[in-house]
């Protein structure tokens, strides 16, 4: 028979794929490395009529549900044999092969009634799956941290860090969060609390609270929190806030340097993370690298130690015991280097990204994200970093207009005008975050509906939708001077319309 599709296979993922499978089918694939495949069925009753391997196959573990029925080399298993029947919802097969060369994995699946069909099989590292990954995150999360309603917690927009450290009790955060704003009449179906998510992201970045600094655009713990004498405690927090907006599907409108990233990761920064933070630095270290005359070295005359500003006063660190007494040579200026630049990029703010991390992981352990790239995570926790156009357009539902009504292009026209900054103020306005989700996230949608035929009416946003409401401008320029006076007007309060 002719395959009758084809099915991607995740390779070293801890779950895939995320699809059902009808049981009338064959699964194959070519693969020179290991995978576990999951095969979800329609039908309750499923027989495995064979496991087929050509070659040196190495071995096959097929389990049924969580228990493990049988292991079997490949060799021993044909058409006509039986490893497995059971009644089972779930087909877990894991091949690992024992030679280097290609191999072929033949999985015939079916009913007593229902003749076996081949599908192809198409086997993909799972590293390279990103809207999967999401997917699988996003599931895991939801089914633990996710678990009912909050009451509905008070904030002051006056005082929203204090305010919601007092009223975010630690089970807070394995619920979905409802949120009103002092005695305004907002309505939290998903919009309110999505604001607060903003806004309590820009209060931890306050200057004020010396938690954090700017580095080219980008945020990092400030070395000098400790002025704070809360700051570890605030760390910590924020820390659970960050995971919370995975939770929730929330986007900060806050970026971090890639060394923050990484370090929630647990993975290692590389040299080139130091140019974004510190180009200077990086450039010095690079020519560093490069040097090869002892004499230049001599003259510069460095010890493994480093320098940083406490509040206008330079301080010396050693980077190592005794750093300060050993001089930087040829023979460990590579050293010398990896030190300097971690040192700068994670050591002189450890204890910081060590609550952060606290913080963080209390709700996303490190297991589930160890398959994430530090760029991966920072889309996950911040969405796209600009505002794509094309994207918006392509998610865009109407109601009462069209794509082809002239308000709907004027809209189109006048967001091509407008900066960045005013993207963000209009995507702010409409739906209670200033960025886009990942593209992969296929479930964000944009409502744009037609209004009142007053063309002196401002446009009208429902956050919890996704929605604005335009009433029937009668020119572009119109719509735009009525779309920066409410962008700019309505990002303070929620009212009833």
């Amino acid at each position: 028979t002719k395959p009758m599709g084809t099915l991607q296979v995740l390779s070293g993922g801890p779950h895939a794929p995320l699809c059902r499978l009808d049981p009338r089918n064959s699964y194959q694939g070519v693969t020179t490395q290991g995978f576990t495949c999951y095969l979800y069925t329609f039908d309750q009753f499923l027989n495995p009529h064979s496991v087929s391997g050509a070659g040196d196959c190495g071995s096959v573990h097929a389990s049924v549900g969580n228990q493990l029925m049988t292991v079997l080399p490949a060799s021993q298993v044909t058409r006509g044999k039986r490893p497995i029947v059971a009644t089972f919802t779930l087909l877990a097969l894991t091949f690992t092969p024992s030679s280097k060369g290609v191999q072929q994995l033949n999985v015939t699946v079916g009913s007593e009634a229902i003749p076996a069909c081949p599908v192809e099989v198409n086997i993909v590292p799972f590293t390279d799956c990103f809207p999967v990954k999401l997917k699988i995150l996003r599931r895991y999360l939801t089914s633990h941290h996710c678990i009912g309603y909050t009451p509905t917690i008070t904030i002051n927009r006056d005082d929203i860090l204090e305010s919601a450290v007092r009223e975010l009790q630690d089970q807070y955060f394995h619920r979905i969060i409802r949120v009103r704003f002092g005695e305004e009449v907002g309505i939290d179906t998903g919009g309110v609390a999505r604001e607060f998510f903003h806004l309590l992201c820009q209060e931890f970045i306050n200057p004020q609270y010396a938690l954090f600094q700017c580095v080219n655009g980008l945020y990092r713990p400030n070395p000098n929190s400790s002025v704070n004498l809360n700051h570890l405690f605030y760390f910590t927090f924020f820390g659970k806030f960050l995971a919370k907006t995975i939770c929730d599907g929330h986007q900060m409108t806050v970026r971090f340097t890639p060394a923050v990233y990484k370090f929630l990761l647990r993975q290692e920064c590389v040299l080139d993370d130091l140019k974004i933070e510190d180009p200077s630095l990086y450039s010095s270290l690079v020519e560093l690298q490069n040097c090869e005359s002892q004499e230049e070295l001599q003259q510069l005359a460095m010890t493994f130690t480093a320098s940083r500003a406490n509040f206008g006063a330079l301080e010396t660190v050693e980077l190592e015991r005794g750093g300060e007494g050993r001089e930087v040579t040829l023979e460990n200026k590579a050293e010398f280097v990896n030190k300097l630049f971690k040192w700068h990029l994670t050591g002189c703010i450890r204890e910081q990204l060590g609550s952060l991390m606290q913080g963080f992981t209390s709700l996303v352990p490190s297991s589930e994200l160890e398959s994430f790239s530090a760029h991966e995570l920072e889309v996950v926790l911040s969405g796209q970093p600009t505002i794509d156009l094309q994207f918006l357009r392509s998610r865009t539902k109407f109601t009462g207009y069209s794509a082809s009504s002239n308000v709907v292009q004027w809209l189109w026209q006048v967001l091509a005008e407008f900066t960045q900054e005013q993207r963000c103020q209009f995507l702010q306005f409409t739906t209670g975050c200033a960025c886009l989700p990942a593209a992969e996230t296929g479930q964000w949608e944009l409502h744009i509906k037609s209004g009142s035929n007053d063309s002196s009416l401002l446009p009208v946003a429902a956050t919890c939708f996704n929605a604005i409401t335009l009433p029937h401008y009668t020119s572009k320029n119109a719509l735009k001077q009525k779309l920066e006076l409410a962008i700019s007007y309505g990002q303070q309060t929620f009212l009833l319309h």
